[in-house]
């Protein structure tokens, strides 16, 4: 167990490291950004107590606003999302499972979990930083264009990590 919490927390590094550093500037058509780093709170082991994963969660937060000079938006949405997440695990996925990933739930239970967490994490963030209903239209085409990417991206992930390096 020590071990695999281990490896985790150095792939958890190496995301939010990706995102700070690369995927920070990697905006497509000026309204698709991509964040990565939510992989971690997602696919963190289901027996992680949810206290645990929310202080957990404030910490990426925390550091993503920092490198974003964001003041807390990231921090909040990390929260939200990982309060969350134990409900959408009871919906989508079998009571059994340990982990979440796409080769031992199926494409359809992955997206059923991930999509929307994935949307209302993507929608916190961008309405929050729009500060106004007069965008709503052009804020929410970015919402759902981040979603789609993000999905993407994330669900690449999950086909390029073995299950056994997401267990904990």
């Amino acid at each position: 167990m020590g071990r695999s919490i281990v490896s985790y927390s150095v792939f958890s590094v190496f995301i939010i490291a990706l995102q700070v550093l690369f995927l920070k500037n990697f905006i497509l058509f000026n309204y698709i950004f991509c964040f990565v780093y939510i992989y971690i709170i997602l696919f963190a082991p289901s027996d992680v107590k949810p206290i645990s994963l929310m202080v957990v969660s404030f910490l990426i937060g925390v550091v993503i606003d920092f490198f974003y000079d964001t003041s807390g938006i990231h921090a909040f949405a990390c929260v939200f999302t990982a309060f969350f997440k134990p409900f959408a695990e009871r919906i989508a996925l079998a009571k059994d499972m340990r982990s979440i990933h796409i080769s031992q739930v199926g494409i359809k239970n992955f997206s059923t979990y991930a999509f929307p967490l994935l949307l209302v994490h993507i929608g916190l963030l961008l309405f929050i930083e729009a500060g106004s209903t007069s965008l709503i239209w052009i804020t929410s085409y970015k919402v759902i264009l981040s979603t789609a990417l993000t999905f993407i991206i994330i669900t690449a992930v999950q086909f390029l990590v073995s299950p056994s390096r997401n267990a904990v």
